[in-house]
């Protein structure tokens, strides 16, 4: 900043002395992040969030900050305010200044939606897509603004995934083979690999075309043990190989001198034991199975119960909610042995939102209905399954007690 617009700053009447202790404050934070990431000096008057600042520096003919406010590249005052998230300044710049919302960096082919996405800027993303950005645009390297938003925050990747038409851009590979859960999980954003699988990532997305996974590279990178955990809830599998025919416990003791070995070697003990034995989760559930093999009723619900508690992928269908329905399906059908009917329709009924056509659930709920008195919903559910797998057709009739 210059001399004079700091003495504005602190003696103008329109400046209080709280504010300017913020704004001082706002720019010595600014300072440091751009030291960080080599941002123009520009960015520092940007970061104030002003409009009044910004056409006080115009009107005297500030030849700098009119160049960076009005040009495309990533020096841009509009790239500035993306990263900041200076709603206000953004405002000035595009309705004011009428300067284009979607412009690409010629060398990096990154506009201000992808770096507002990048550095989470949900409100920002939501300002720049109303006036005309493009959020399905896709740079060189294949990153569209999910991937960015991946290594942001959780609810950019909502708004672009459930607001703004990105619903398809959820398991997009990248030229290099990344997926936006890729990007979350070497980069330990739990927050953001778990509101992907909310959203629908596979964990296994982009693996046929480049050979790794998201598990693959989350051992590789030293992400720690609550990603793994959360990768294989939801469904990854430790046993896949990669192209280079190596698992993810492979890439686990990885030693290749790069920088992230410290990292693999910190966490490397709790990850083989998980990729080895199984999630929490997934423990309990192979005891609960344990039990009802030996009709021990009651300890298996016990075991089911801990196993859907300690289940850390979100409840959605697909593959990710899988261990979770199979999990309810099984508990089902234990608490209907222990004749806690209220129960086991819950269950199955749970069961039932994650995967509508799961054999076992249907067959459970048509016995609790029939148990607790709706006939014709037990022989409605029954029929159901008959028509998804005729070959149950007597196992479902004597299990339910229904002739069908």
């Amino acid at each position: 900043m210059c001399a004079e617009e700091e003495r504005v700053m602190l003696t103008d009447s329109m400046w209080t002395p709280e504010a300017s202790q913020l704004r001082s404050k706002v720019l010595g934070g600014w300072r440091v992040e751009a030291q960080r990431h080599d941002w123009p000096a520009v960015f520092y008057t940007i970061a104030l969030n002003d409009a009044k600042i910004l056409q006080f520096r115009l009107s005297r003919g500030d030849s700098e900050l009119r160049r960076s406010m009005t040009n495309t590249g990533e020096d841009s005052g509009l790239f500035g305010a993306a990263i900041t998230g200076a709603d206000l300044s953004a405002r000035f710049i595009v309705e004011q200044l009428q300067v284009a919302t979607d412009p690409l960096d010629g060398s990096t082919c990154l506009s201000p939606l992808l770096m507002a996405a990048h550095w989470g800027r949900t409100a920002m993303c939501r300002y720049l897509v109303q006036q005309g950005a493009d959020p399905r645009r896709v740079t060189d390297a294949g990153a569209t603004a999910v991937h960015r938003a991946s290594m942001g925050d959780p609810d950019t990747i909502h708004y672009l995934v459930h607001e703004a038409g990105c619903r398809d851009m959820v398991n997009r590979t990248m030229a290099n083979g990344a997926t936006p859960l890729v990007l979350a999980a070497i980069n330990y954003r739990l927050d953001c690999a778990l509101e992907l699988l909310a959203c629908g990532a596979d964990v296994d997305a982009g693996r046929s075309a480049v050979g790794f996974s998201a598990l693959h590279q989350a051992c590789w990178a030293g992400a720690g043990a609550l990603i793994v955990t959360l990768l294989l809830d939801a469904g990854a599998d430790p046993t896949t190989l990669d192209l280079s025919g190596e698992t993810a416990a492979d890439d686990a003791c990885s030693e290749t001198g790069d920088h992230l070995c410290a990292l693999r070697r910190a966490c490397r003990a709790e990850i083989l034991a998980l990729l080895a034995s199984g999630t929490p989760a997934q423990q309990a559930k192979t005891r609960g199975s344990g039990h009802a093999m030996k009709e021990r009723w009651a300890e298996a619900e016990a075991a089911y119960t801990e196993s859907i508690e300690a289940n850390t992928a979100p409840a959605v269908k697909g593959r990710t909610g899988k261990l979770r329905r199979e999990t309810l399906a099984d508990r089902a059908l234990v608490r209907i042995h222990l004749e806690l009917w209220a129960d086991a329709l819950d269950d199955c009924e749970a069961a039932l939102e994650l995967d509508p056509e799961n054999i076992k659930a249907l067959m459970g709920r048509a016995k609790c209905r029939r148990e607790m008195g709706n006939e014709a919903g037990a022989r409605e559910d029954a029929e159901l399954a008959i028509i998804i797998d005729p070959r149950e057709k007597r196992t479902i009739e004597e299990f339910s007690g229904l002739r069908m």
